[in-house]
């Protein structure tokens, strides 16, 4: 009639360890994602920071070209017709 009896106290206590286990293992996952998502934060910003900095440079080409074709125009010989 209570033969069931031992196999609740075999099964119990590795139930609760593995619940435990579980438990345990979810918080250090949650560290885990708090850690990663620091980080693409901080690559996030990086990237923004790249992107001005590229803007900047196109912005900085786009001048220089700008100057060298009017002094390509200035120097350019003119052909008497």
């Amino acid at each position: 009639m209570l033969t069931w009896i031992p196999a609740v106290g075999i099964v119990l206590p590795i139930v609760i360890t593995i619940a435990i286990a579980a438990w345990l293992n979810n918080k250090r996952t949650d560290d885990l994602r708090a850690q990663i998502e620091d980080f693409r934060s901080e690559v996030r910003g990086e990237i923004r920071e790249l992107r001005a900095d590229i803007r900047e440079i196109k912005g900085a080409i786009q001048d220089l070209d700008r100057r060298v074709t009017i002094l390509e125009e200035r120097s350019r010989p003119k052909i008497l017709t």
